[in-house]
């Protein structure tokens, strides 16, 4: 009776815990500035095929029941380990803080890259770096670079990278531990949300199982643990596992381990011979059998490798042994071809060259305009085809889960910068042919960081034809300035005259015309009167259309005090100069 009441008891309260669930899960609903989604992503009738009861599976959900240990030993075929070692090379060089711009390396910069940095921002700044390259401190496995090493490993081989946010007690990120993938599981979805298909991003998302406990030792809310995809689908029944290559390639990989094989059995003992001895003779059994053990002993290879058969034959028969091959050779069977064809599948996957593990194929070196290029094309397109996405991948894990998480860093972010980088050469050879075509020298200063002149070589952009068309506007804005405010004061003085000028002065030249003098202490507006009653009518109209220039000093009206004329020019589109006649 007291068992009873006391189970009775126990399943009331598990209503009444579920319901005030329900209640409060249907409060955030309608307090929330945001709907949910109503999408299944996630099929509540195929957990079983991943959850053994309350303890996840050991298969890999991404690939359709390939276990974690089957894709880990994968990773150590013989073609499958360099190309991830190469990969984990070239992503550990983004590593270290940049030296320069021009070098591999981690830098914290503005995520808005107009704005400018300032000296809080600089700090800010300094504070995100210390704790990237901290990585887990004393609670880690390694400075920043080691624990890259690990978690893209694990990234390459499951598709799938895991690490802990260790937090301080304020909630601003500390650093970061890297967390075994094979052993990282989403969380069972609770029996309230199984119904809608989706999980609750305020409930525990994630989940460490030790398959050989066979229990679950760790749960994990969405911010604390890292869950990196490179992958991703919208098949309902992956469970937003990623997708790995190996799980991809298991014929493939499958097919080249196979040819591996056939070939070590040309060095396995026993397999089969190299030659047959055939013995012609009339001697007794018993005596061959002699000769026998004899021979064999001297023939047989190391560790009773390569036996020699010994055969008997009757001379007095005519019985005679031929040799009846049962396999083909290598060379017949196209076994090289087979097997390059298969490194290059597995490349291919990868993304990645294959010259840059070792495999070169074809002429190194030669190119063909209408096929490919040489060796530095191909590594340029294996970094562009399986390098570049997976740098831009682990920045953008590294900037969710460490740095946009924490509000007073959200405007930062972390960049693998340098993969576009050249050397210092190069780039001064690439400005100097920016600045003689679109760019001017301030710019170019600017981008070197180097003060700007500030003058008018400064905004200058170093091209012929730039150099012309300043020029030309220069002397039109001096014709502009003297035919309006600094022609004061033009002389028509007779010192040669205009082309076509009659003797005497300038063709329709009104009485007075020619050369004047500037009263002492005029002002520039009495200069510009006597110099507009000293021209001509022809004169005139050539200062209009902007065909005489100054020739005083600087530009300047004419000074009082000094005599001034109209000479010839012999510049092309120039009618006369205005020249400072001498005392």
């Amino acid at each position: 009776m007291v068992d009873w009441l006391w189970k009775a008891k126990r399943a009331r309260k598990r209503a009444e815990r579920a319901n005030q669930e329900a209640r409060d899960r249907v409060q955030e609903v309608e307090n929330a500035k945001v709907s949910p989604p109503e999408a299944w992503w996630y099929d509540p009738l195929a957990e079983q095929l991943h959850f053994g009861g309350d303890v996840p599976d050991y298969f890999h959900p991404g690939t359709f029941g390939l276990p974690y240990d089957v894709l880990d030993a994968m990773s150590k075929v013989s073609v499958i380990a360099p190309i991830l070692k190469r990969r984990c090379d070239q992503i550990a060089e983004f590593c270290t803080p940049q030296q320069s711009r021009y070098s591999i390396g981690l830098k914290v910069r503005l995520r808005d890259p107009k704005e400018k940095m300032t000296r809080a921002g600089e700090k800010t700044a300094r504070e995100i770096e210390t704790m990237i390259m901290r990585a887990g401190g004393d609670y880690g496995n390694g400075s920043f670079e080691a624990f890259t090493r690990a978690v893209m490993w694990d990234s390459l081989v499951y598709d799938q990278l895991n690490f802990e946010v260790i937090r301080e007690r304020g909630g601003r990120p500390y650093g970061m531990r890297g967390v075994d993938a094979k052993t990282m599981r989403l969380a069972k979805l609770p029996k309230l949300t199984r119904s809608e298909g989706q999980y609750d991003p305020n409930k525990i998302k994630y989940v460490q199982h030790l398959p050989r406990q066979q229990k679950v030792v760790a749960e994990f809310e969405k911010e604390d643990m890292a869950w990196g995809i490179r992958h991703p689908r919208t098949d309902i029944d992956v469970f937003g596992y990623g997708n790995p290559e190996l799980g991809q390639m298991t014929s493939v990989v499958r097919s080249l381990l196979n040819a591996e094989m056939y070939n070590d059995a040309n060095f396995t003992n026993g397999i089969h011979v190299s030659t047959i001895l055939a013995l012609k003779s009339a001697m007794e059994p018993q005596t061959f059998r002699a000769v026998k053990r004899y021979l064999r002993a001297l023939l047989t290879g190391p560790r009773n490798a390569k036996k020699t058969p010994l055969i008997k034959l009757d001379p007095d028969k005519n019985e005679e042994l031929k040799s009846i091959n049962l396999s083909m050779s290598a060379k017949d069977m196209e076994f090289s071809n087979h097997v390059n064809f298969k490194i290059k599948l597995i490349c291919a996957m990868y993304g990645i060259d294959p010259s840059e593990i070792g495999f070169v194929f074809g002429a190194e070196g030669v190119t063909s305009a209408l096929s490919q290029g040489g060796p530095r094309d191909r590594l340029n397109y294996s970094k562009e085809s399986g390098l570049r996405p997976l740098v831009r991948f682990y920045q953008r894990v590294l900037n969710q889960m460490l740095v946009w998480c924490w509000e007073p860093w959200e405007s930062f972010m972390v960049e693998l910068a340098g993969l576009d980088s050249i050397s210092e050469k190069e780039k001064v050879e690439l400005l100097a042919q920016e600045v003689a075509h679109w760019k001017t020298v301030d710019e170019a200063r600017a981008e070197m960081d180097l003060k700007e002149r500030g003058d008018e070589v400064g905004g200058l952009i170093l091209s012929p034809q730039a150099i012309q068309i300043t020029q030309m506007l220069m002397q039109q804005e001096q014709a502009e300035a003297a035919g309006g405010e600094d022609m004061g004061g033009l002389p028509g003085e007779d010192m040669g005259g205009l082309p076509g000028e009659e003797e005497g002065g300038l063709p329709g030249e009104e009485e007075g015309g020619g050369a004047f003098q500037v009263a002492p202490g005029s002002t520039m507006e009495e200069a510009g009167e006597a110099a507009e009653k000293a021209l001509s009518g022809v004169m005139r109209r050539a200062l209009e259309r902007g065909q005489i220039l100054s020739k005083a000093p600087g530009g300047r009206l004419p000074r009082p005090g000094k005599r001034w004329a109209l000479v010839d020019a012999t510049e092309p589109g120039v009618s006369a100069w205005m020249v400072e006649v001498p005392e």
